[in-house]
């Protein structure tokens, strides 16, 4: 399947829920949007965590081992501890996908 732009990608994983709207076919291949994304190599993961805050991953947090709780064609979502020992989610966005929410980088609790 072609790549789609962040919003349009969000819209494909919409649709690919709605029988209503769209016929089979067209579920089956959109359905191909929510499941079955490669993780990110580590290495790139560890780069990009680094570009974010400035600090290699193993420098913020003791634990961090690459393992992704999840991956979706957008990002990851990490689980690592920080140093004083609290377990934190962390998520990385692809290459190529804009930060639509700057709060998100503060790293405070929701």
């Amino acid at each position: 399947m072609p790549a789609a732009s962040p919003p349009g990608e969000r819209l494909l994983q919409k649709l690919s829920t709605r029988p209503d709207i769209l016929p089979p076919d067209f579920l089956v291949a959109l359905s191909q949007l929510q499941d079955g994304v490669e993780p990110v190599p580590t290495d790139v993961i560890f780069a990009l965590v680094e570009q974010e805050l400035g600090a290699s991953p193993n420098a913020v947090f003791i634990v961090f081992d690459g393992a992704p709780l999840v991956s979706t064609s957008l990002g990851e979502a990490h689980a690592p501890t920080l140093w004083d020992g609290t377990d934190v989610v962390v998520k990385v966005r692809r290459r190529g996908h804009v930060r639509h929410n700057p709060s998100c980088r503060t790293g405070r609790p929701l």
